[in-house]
Formats: C-alpha cells, sequence, structure tokens
C-alpha cells in the first residue's frame, strides 16, 4: 500500500511539472521575442534532471515491489521442495509451478534463469535445496537515459533439519466416540496430520516415527506382549485386587457353569473335562497353585485373554515410565458380578455365563450390551514405531469406538509415554525408537486427544460402584466415590504430564466436543494445565477438529526446515 501510495505521489508531481514546462514554454517563446529568452532556456534546461530523477523514482519502486514479490515466491518454493528433493521430476514441477507464478507478478519482469535443484548428494539424510532466479523489470522512465530494465535476482536454500523426532498420537475411542460423527472427524483430522509430517514420497529415513496409541479405560498392548505380564500364579504387584483375585483365568468347571450355559462369542464346551473356556486350553505344569481348574490332578488354564492389563494402581512404578522388568503388568480380567454361574445376577452388570458371552466387536463397538471378561478392552492395539504411511493410515482407519468403562486419560498418556521413554527401547517393533533423551537431537512429543471427562463410569454398575476398568471398580480404590472421582483421576494425569514434560517430552492436548459435560469446565483447565505451554492446547468440536491437528501438525513439519537466503 506504502509503494502503491508513492507511486500516485510520484505520478501526480510528474503531471504538475510536465505543466509546468508547458507554461515555461510559452513564457520561453515570449522571452524569445524579448532579449532574455536565454533565461528561459535554462530555466527549461534544468528541468530536465528533476523529471528523470523523479522517473529513476517510479522505476525502483517498480522494482522493489517486483523483487519483494519475486523472493517470498521463491522462499515458498524452496521450503516446499525441501520434503521431495530426491526425486527430480517434482523439482522440475516445482520449477514449472514457480515460473507460472512469475508470470502473474506485477510489472511483468523478465525471467531468464529460474533453477531448484538440490545441492547436495541424495544418498545423504540431510537435505539442502537451491532455488534461484535471474531477470530483469523493465524501465519506464530510465530507458531514455540508457537503462532498458533493472536487474532482478533473487535466491533461498533451504535445509532439512537431522533431528528426529518421535510423535505419539493418544486417541480416545470410547463409545462417545460413536455420536455426532466425532470419530469419523477425529480420522479425517489424523490423517491429515500425517500426510503433513510424513507428505507422500518423501525418504526421510527413520528420522521421523509415529505410533497411535487408542485407550479408553484401558489400553490394549496386544497378545504378543505376554511376557510383559506376571506369571500367572505370581501376586500381583499392588494393584487393585478385581484381577488379583482372577489370575488370568479363562476357564470354568461344570462345578461352576451348568454346561448348556456354556455359550457366547469364543467360548468352547469341553464335555470330555466338563469345562468351557475362551481362547485356546492348555495344561499348566508348573508347581503350586492352580491358576486355572484342576481336574483329576492336572491344571488345565485358557489364553482368552485379549491384550488389555490393569494399570499400576498403588505400585511405586503407577505413574511413572517404568518397564515390565521392573514391575510387570497384571491382564485385564472384568470379573463376573456375584461370581459365575449366579442366576440371580444382573447381566448388565457384566454378569456372564450363565448370560452369554459377548464380545463380539459388532456388540461392543456399537452398544453397551457386551458381556465378558475383556468387556472394556479396546479392539485397537498400540502400534509399533513406524514411518510407514499405509501401516499408520490403516491404524487410524480401523479405528472404533468401544462400549462401557468411561473414560480415565491417565491411561491413555501413561502408555504414550512408555513408548516415547528410552527405557522401552527396543519394545516397540524394529524401528529406533524410542531413543535417549536428547533435547538437542530428538523431539518427543504427544498429542493427545479426549472426548470425555475423567470418571469411574457407573450408569450399568451397582448402585454406590462403577463399571471395571484399568484401575478396577471404583470400590476397590480407597478414599475415592462418585464425588471425587473426577479430581482423583485428573490429579494421577497432572502427575504423569508433570514426569513427561521434566524428561522433555512435548505435549499437545486437545479436548474434542468437552463442552456438552458440565464438568467440561474442568477437564478444559486440566489438559490447559497438562499441555507444554497454554498455546499447546486446542478446545476442539467437530468442525474444528481438523484445524487442531492441522496446525499442530504445521508447527511440527515447520521444525524440520530452516531457510537462509
Amino acid at each position: 500500500m506504502k509503494i502503491l501510495n508513492s507511486v500516485a505521489i510520484i505520478q501526480g508531481a510528474l503531471r504538475s511539472i510536465t505543466a509546468a514546462a508547458r507554461c515555461m514554454a510559452h513564457v520561453a517563446l515570449g522571452f524569445r521575442a524579448d532579449m532574455r529568452a536565454n533565461i528561459a532556456l535554462i530555466f527549461a534546461l534544468a528541468l530536465i534532471p528533476i523529471i528523470g530523477a523523479i522517473g529513476a523514482a517510479l522505476d525502483y519502486s517498480r522494482w522493489a515491489d517486483a523483487r519483494s514479490t519475486v523472493q517470498a515466491m521463491v522462499d515458498a518454493t524452496a521450503m516446499q521442495a525441501v520434503g521431495r528433493s530426491r526425486d527430480r521430476a517434482a523439482l522440475d514441477a516445482a520449477e514449472e509451478a514457480l515460473l507460472v507464478r512469475l508470470q502473474e507478478v506485477s510489472h511483468a519482469p523478465v525471467i531468464r534463469d529460474l533453477q531448484v535443484m538440490r545441492e547436495n548428494p541424495v544418498e545423504e539424510t540431510q537435505t539442502l535445496v537451491a532455488v534461484s532466479v535471474n531477470g530483469g523489470v523493465p524501465t519506464t522512465f530510465m530507458r531514455f537515459f540508457g537503462f532498458a530494465e533493472l536487474p532482478l535476482r533473487a535466491e533461498a536454500r533451504t535445509r532439512g533439519e537431522l533431528r528426529s523426532f518421535e510423535i505419539s498420537l493418544v486417541l480416545d475411542v470410547t463409545g462417545s466416540m460413536r455420536f455426532r460423527s466425532r470419530l469419523e472427524a477425529l480420522q479425517d483430522a489424523a490423517h491429515g496430520l500425517i500426510d503433513t509430517i510424513l507428505p507422500e514420497g518423501e525418504a526421510s529415513g527413520q528420522r521421523v516415527l509415529l505410533n497411535v496409541v487408542p485407550y479408553v479405560t484401558a489400553v490394549n498392548i496386544g497378545r504378543d506382549r505376554g511376557d510383559w505380564l506376571a506369571p500367572l500364579d505370581e501376586a500381583p504387584h499392588n494393584h487393585p485386587p478385581g484381577t488379583s483375585r482372577y489370575a488370568n483365568r479363562y476357564i470354568w468347571s461344570a462345578s461352576e457353569v451348568a454346561a448348556a450355559d456354556c455359550q457366547g462369542t469364543g467360548v468352547t464346551w469341553d464335555a470330555a473335562l466338563g469345562v468351557c473356556y475362551l481362547g485356546n486350553r492348555s495344561e499348566w505344569a508348573r508347581p503350586g497353585p492352580c491358576p486355572g481348574v484342576r481336574i483329576n490332578g492336572t491344571c488345565h488354564v485358557a489364553d482368552g485373554w485379549m491384550g488389555c492389563v490393569e494399570e499400576r494402581g498403588r505400585d511405586p512404578h503407577a505413574l511413572t515410565d517404568a518397564p515390565p522388568a521392573i514391575a510387570p503388568f497384571t491382564p485385564y480380567y472384568w470379573p463376573s458380578w456375584q461370581g459365575v454361574g449366579n442366576p440371580d445376577a444382573e447381566a448388565m452388570h457384566n454378569s456372564y455365563l450363565p448370560v452369554a458371552i459377548d464380545e463380539s466387536v459388532t456388540t461392543t463397538a456399537s452398544s453397551n450390551m457386551g458381556r465378558g471378561p475383556n468387556l472394556g478392552c479396546p479392539q485397537n492395539v498400540i502400534t509399533d514405531w513406524t514411518n510407514d504411511r499405509r501401516l499408520l493410515g490403516d491404524a487410524i482407519d480401523s479405528l472404533m469406538p468401544w462400549g462401557r468403562s468411561g473414560t480415565m486419560t491417565p491411561t491413555g498418556l501413561a502408555w504414550a509415554w512408555r513408548t516415547l521413554s528410552p527405557r522401552w527401547a527396543g519394545m516397540w517393533g524394529d524401528a529406533p525408537a524410542p531413543r535417549d533423551y536428547d533435547p538437542q537431537n530428538v523431539e518427543k512429543i504427544a498429542i493427545f486427544m479426549t472426548d470425555g471427562i475423567n470418571q469411574f463410569f457407573s450408569l450399568n454398575a451397582p448402585t454406590g460402584d462403577s463399571d471395571y476398568g484399568a484401575l478396577g471398580f471404583i470400590s476397590e480404590n480407597d478414599g475415592v466415590d462418585q464425588s471425587n472421582d473426577q479430581d482423583f483421576l485428573d490429579a494421577r494425569m497432572l502427575q504423569l504430564c508433570t514426569g513427561m514434560k521434566n524428561e522433555g517430552i512435548e505435549i499437545f492436548t486437545i479436548g474434542f466436543d468437552l463442552q456438552r459435560f458440565e464438568e467440561g469446565i474442568q477437564a478444559r483447565q486440566m489438559l490447559d494445565d497438562c499441555a507444554t505451554t497454554p498455546e499447546h492446547f486446542f478446545d476442539a468440536d467437530v468442525s474444528s477438529v481438523g484445524r487442531a491437528f492441522d496446525q499442530i501438525a504445521r508447527d511440527i513439519r515447520s521444525r524440520r526446515e530452516r531457510i537462509t537466503h
């Protein structure tokens, strides 16, 4: 705007001077008849350098305007090209796109040379991209003085940072995500984040790795990680007593439940032994108490465990990143209310056998009507560290809402820490993550999202108690009831946040549609306090959650690139 105003002023001045010159010419004609005509000639000649100076200023203003615009375009091209610098076709396309944009620049600059090129060998992990433009801006007034154009040169060099990034997506998949298209909006937002951080065709080696941590009140670590569990015949380490009463027991004898009632999803009846069980049955040969069912002196156990674990409720390592070698986990097991086979037990309290077990995806992902020892254990498993866009995309696409148990954000964040902590090195796939804490070279980031408030869910539970979760029933947690459970769980969450931030882990938090809760103000404040800075917290809804993920992704992406001229 300033340039345009100055141009208008200069043009006005030129018009005034031109009018004055015409006037002086008429005066000079009169002077010619007079003996003083030489004075008019001297005055007219004096106007020439004045007009030339003003014309030069106008040409310079046009040149400066064009150069500023061209430099901005060159900078933007350099930033965009660095991610695909190993692809010569992509660099050629960047050149063509830049040339098209340059042809739209005001004052019609002439472009004689344009290059977008990678400066270092493609086998190097560091990326150096140079963009240069050479040409000129045609002049209007200065051409009368022998200057047909002013030279135009713009260049930029972009360096891709060598820093490594470990980014954990911690995503709420509780049953409420099935409403108001929340899950679909979350999936779209997560796909957009991956596209920005890991653009298709970019080769960044394994410097940029992501994983996905789905959670409800429990987290599914995967059945292939059973070696992280305490042995079946070993007492758990200070966990709530829920699962410790049952260990890993997914087998029942006919004395506990009639054979006719041994039914449901994944349940098998063995008439020869008189047992029903989930998963695969095997014999337990170790000495000591039988963790399953003993028949004719032989202990039989089953592996119906779906992959979820309890949290370390009362363990000294409950809110740390301690690996299983220090504090092994107890398998998640939701006990049947009032005992297996009790005909008076209410089905909605998750009493099963004689009520048929239903741990099917169809039932649990679409309703709160599931039953069985794995109820509340989400189908989606924590992913290993990867930079494979397809694997990450599949993990996002497979997310599904999971009924019962409510929301416990500390469970999700605790497992994000465990994936990011170097104490778990080598335990999350073949990728070189989690690396050592090294803020100068490694950025560890948790992107945490929830659509609920912390609670022990009680809608389908007996009076005064709750659904089962990774911390057992609410009645098994001393001093906690429905009046203070949000405070209790928020405090656990903030302790985890502090521990992670003290290690240099960056935390982004997203409150998704929390305005619908009366307790939403407290939930949003907790997420704000958990985030690394207030700017790391996003209060979003279905219409804006995509923008929140996009802003986070662009922030992370920008750190990988630095532009120098």
